[in-house]
């Protein structure tokens, strides 16, 4: 099993970031949705690295 970066948002435009271990992505998105039913599965990612880069730079077009 592998882990995945899963980043999620709900109706009210919370986020979360979790890890799930999965065969493969198919696997990880099935296992988010049935696990945080409340919210919607944006981004799937094998690599820690490449979520944080996303994060970092989203911060800095923010505070620009």
């Amino acid at each position: 099993m592998q882990s995945y970066v899963v980043n999620l948002i709900d109706k009210y435009n919370n986020h979360k970031t979790k890890v799930i271990q999965a065969n493969n992505i198919k696997d990880a998105q099935k296992l988010a949705e049935e696990k945080y039913t409340t919210y919607e599965v944006l981004r799937i990612t094998p690599d820690k690295m490449a979520l944080e880069y996303y994060r970092v730079i989203k911060q800095e077009d923010f505070h620009d």
